[in-house]
């Protein structure tokens, strides 16, 4: 440890302020994180003292019992500094919110020793193999996109269920796992994002119990098994409006440190033939302005988000309209956090590209984020459309 632990966070106010302190630590260690492929295992170690990973964990678990709220906040100040960091700092938190579904088993192992402890996941179920037993399952076979694994003691992953009818459509679990029943196959090897360490994990006939296992489905209406023993509206928060914030966070954080360093790049560059300086030209102001709105914007629509699922009632909350809306906020709010990159990026001439620049930097792994599936803006914008129309969610949109 690099450092005394500190208490849990008491307030969304302190948690901000932590993050910030986090971010001091990490931002001369982001091309670090990237050469390496992963975040540097002080970089986590820091993480953890900080007693932020805690945060969203019920206090009778001895967590802070924050809310979504504090989650975009924090891993939005470490994106400034890191959007790699930022993204396993935004699981780090926010994948509690997952183990939380599961009951009493499940949070008993894992928050039972240390409501610190690191929790990855895996939610592409196309590369393993589910069989039903009389104890429960067996998993086999490799999941990908688990970033920040190597840090993690557990996984929590997905699949496949066949039906116990011949003619019945299989069923998607989330299964958890302990470390000692899987491995970790480094392969991540990306344009975007490089620092996450993003690597597959390998199970090999591993016995799954059934209290081990939650249906993808109870996690779409927020009515898993461990919202019994945690029923405040957090943990009822459906999958859509939820978990996608774990994606909106870093990439708000990416933008706002994109434009930071812009900006004062600006205030000193210079036209490299006739040294005239670039912050007085009328065009480049109007593109700062243009991004410096497209930014704040995306943050109150994320706010506005965030506050409405604060005042809805849990029926409301669990409704196919509430969820389509919030759902395609979060991704207005990262296609516009993307633009505003962009547009400063586009103006920022060649030197932008220079692997020692930052920008460079945010301008990847803003747009790594935003090709996540979970942010895939079609569908999502479909599913809004169609509820407006009066029409019945599309078969092929998965998330409602």
């Amino acid at each position: 440890m690099t450092r005394a632990s500190q208490a849990k966070c008491a307030t969304r106010t302190e948690a901000v302020q932590r993050a910030r302190e986090l971010a001091e630590f990490i931002a001369p260690r982001a091309v670090e994180n990237e050469e390496n492929r992963r975040i540097a295992d002080d970089i986590v170690a820091r993480i953890v003292d900080s007693g932020l990973v805690e945060a969203l964990v019920p206090t009778r678990w001895g967590g802070a019992g924050l809310d979504w709220d504090a989650l975009i906040d924090t891993s939005a100040e470490i994106g400034k500094a890191c959007g790699s960091s930022a993204w396993c700092f935004s699981f780090f938190l926010g994948h509690n919110w997952l183990v939380g579904q599961f009951g009493a088993a499940v949070q008993e192992q894992i928050w039972g020793p240390n409501p610190r402890t690191l929790v990855g996941t895996s939610f592409a179920p196309g590369g393993g193999k589910v069989t039903r037993v009389a104890q429960g399952y067996r998993l086999s076979g490799r999941w990908s996109w688990a970033s920040g694994v190597d840090h993690c003691e557990w996984i929590a992953i997905s699949g496949l269920v066949p039906s116990d009818s011949t003619s019945g459509p299989p069923s998607m679990m989330i299964f958890a796992l302990p470390r000692s029943q899987y491995r970790i196959d480094d392969v991540w090897r990306s344009a975007g994002m490089r620092g996450t360490g993003s690597n597959d994990v390998i199970v090999d006939n591993a016995l799954v119990p059934r209290d081990f296992a939650i249906p993808f489905a109870d996690l779409l209406e927020g009515s898993a098994c461990g919202t019994e023993l945690n029923s405040g509206r957090f943990w009822r928060t459906p999958f859509v409006c939820g978990f996608p914030l774990l994606l909106v966070g870093p990439a708000l954080g990416i933008a706002r440190g994109a434009y930071d360093f812009f900006v004062d790049w600006m205030k000193v560059k210079t036209n490299a033939y006739s040294g005239a300086s670039l912050a007085d030209q009328t065009p480049l102001q109007i593109r700062i302005a243009e991004s410096a709105a497209e930014i704040d914007a995306a943050g109150l629509v994320i706010e506005r988000a965030l506050e409405r699922m604060v005042k809805a009632g849990s029926e409301e909350l669990r409704s196919i309209p509430f969820r389509a809306r919030n759902y395609r906020d979060y991704v207005l709010a990262s296609q516009m956090l993307v633009r505003a990159v962009d547009r400063m990026f586009g103006v920022a001439g060649a030197r932008s590209f220079v692997s020692a620049n930052p920008m460079q930097r945010h301008w990847r792994d803003i747009h790594t984020i935003v090709s996540h599936i979970g942010l895939t803006a079609d569908p999502i914008y479909e599913a809004f459309g169609r509820v407006e129309l009066g029409l019945p969610p599309n078969s092929r949109t998965v998330m409602y």
